[in-house]
C-alpha cells in the first residue's frame, strides 16, 4: 500500500527544480524559493553551476590551479546545500563552461521550473523568461508564507495550464486561490469565472476566490490591483499568446516577462 508521500509525489506536476549557484544576494533569494518548490512537490533540487571556459583557460594560462574548477562547483554546492529546508531535498549539481545564459537554459531544458532571481539593475536574465523551455518562477524578494494565490486565467490551454499549476500550489502550500478573470465584456469575464471554478473544484482548496473585470485582458495594471486587493504572496500567470484571432476575441494574456520584472511579489510563469 503507497504511502501519501507516495501519492503525492506520484502525481506531482514538478519533479527537478534548477536554480542557480552563487552566493550574491539575488542568487541565495532564488535557492530559497527554489528550495521551498522542491519540498512543496518533493522534486529534485538541480543547482547550475556556470562560468565561461575561456575564462578558466585564461585563469590557467596566468598560473591558477589545475582544481579550479572543481573547487568552484562544490563550493557552490555547499552553499546551496547548507540552506534550510536543503537537507531533505535529493540535490544534483549541472556544471557548464558556456556562460551564464546558455548553461542555465540548458538546465531548463531538463527540469519542470527554473527559478529566476531578478533585479533592477542586472535585467539580462530576462533572456531566461523569455527562452527558458520549462515553467519559471520569478523572484525578487526572500519567500514568504504562501496564504493568498492569485492566477491570471483567460482561457485555452494556456489558462488551463495556469489554473492547474495555481491549484497544485495552493492545494500543497494550504493557501487560498483568487482567480482574475479580464475582459472587455463583462459576460464573458463571468463565464471565465465560472470555468474556472469548475475546474479548480476537484483541488479541495481551502477557499476559491474570484475577480471578475470589464477592461483590457493584457493590461498589467489589472494584476497589480488584483494582488493589492487580495494581498496574494504569489502570482500565477500564462505563456503570452499572440494572433489576429486571440486579439478578435480579446482573449490575449498579459505579457508574462514584463509583469515579472515590474511584480514585487514572484510570478510563476507556468506552461
Amino acid at each position: 500500500m503507497r504511502s501519501a508521500s507516495e501519492e503525492k509525489l506520484e502525481n506531482s506536476m514538478i519533479y527537478s527544480v534548477a536554480v542557480t549557484g552563487g552566493d550574491s544576494k539575488t542568487a541565495n533569494i532564488a535557492q530559497r524559493h527554489a528550495i521551498r518548490m522542491a519540498n512543496l512537490f518533493q522534486a529534485k533540487l538541480r543547482v547550475v553551476v556556470t562560468w565561461d571556459a575561456r575564462n578558466v583557460e585564461e585563469a590557467m594560462d596566468a598560473g591558477a590551479p589545475d582544481d579550479i574548477l572543481k573547487a568552484l562547483v562544490d563550493e557552490e554546492m555547499e552553499m546551496v546545500s547548507a540552506e534550510p529546508g536543503a537537507s531533505r531535498l535529493r540535490v544534483e549539481r549541472s556544471v557548464n563552461g558556456d556562460g551564464l545564459i546558455k548553461g542555465t537554459l540548458d538546465a531548463a531544458n531538463e527540469s519542470d521550473l527554473l527559478v529566476v532571481g531578478l533585479t533592477d539593475q542586472d535585467m539580462d536574465t530576462l533572456s531566461l523568461l523569455r527562452n527558458a523551455d520549462c515553467m519559471i518562477l520569478a523572484v525578487h524578494q526572500a519567500p514568504v508564507s504562501l496564504r493568498r494565490i492569485l492566477v491570471d486565467y483567460q482561457g485555452g490551454l494556456e489558462g488551463k495550464a495556469a489554473l492547474r499549476m495555481a491549484g497544485e500550489v495552493a492545494s500543497r502550500a494550504g493557501a487560498a486561490l483568487t482567480v482574475l478573470c479580464v475582459s472587455g465584456d463583462a459576460s464573458v469575464a463571468g463565464a471565465l469565472a465560472a470555468t474556472a471554478g469548475r475546474y479548480l473544484e476537484p483541488y479541495g482548496l481551502i477557499e476559491v476566490g474570484k475577480i471578475e473585470h470589464s477592461g483590457s485582458s493584457t493590461s498589467q495594471q489589472e494584476a497589480f490591483l488584483a494582488v493589492k486587493a487580495v494581498d496574494a504572496d504569489l502570482v500565477v500567470v500564462a505563456r503570452e499568446r499572440h494572433g489576429f484571432f486571440t486579439e478578435l476575441f480579446d482573449r490575449a494574456t498579459m505579457n508574462p516577462e514584463n509583469l515579472a520584472s515590474e511584480m514585487g511579489i514572484p510570478v510563476l510563469i507556468a506552461r
